[in-house]
């Protein structure tokens, strides 16, 4: 599957994400988390097509710290309301294929 440059850019960010997250790098992930959410709220419809990436670290070791680390801290985070938006356009989007699976 060819990639938008659109769908390319939230792809690259999405990865941002996950090394940051994996590196323990809190700062770098809050800042890209941020940045994802308002791209992806104004092209959501890309951001759902865009494959879904696996990832399985064991929790007892350093990388799984790490994200346990940044995952911890960033519940507590105080969201942005294009996070919060963001949030909500996923549980919409998860709702309404469940609907549609169930038919």
């Amino acid at each position: 599957m060819k990639l938008t440059p659109i769908q390319y850019k939230l792809q690259n960010i999405k990865n941002n994400v996950i090394i940051d997250s994996m590196i323990g790098n809190y700062k770098g992930y809050v800042w890209n988390h941020k940045f994802l959410a308002s791209a992806a709220t104004e092209n959501f419809d890309q951001f759902i097509t865009l494959p879904k990436e696996k990832i399985s670290v064991p929790l007892f070791s350093r990388m799984g710290f790490n994200m346990l680390f940044v995952t911890i801290k960033d519940i507590f985070r105080k969201k942005t309301p294009e996070e919060k938006l963001f949030k909500k356009m996923l549980l919409k989007h998860k709702a309404k294929d469940l609907v549609t699976k169930g038919m």
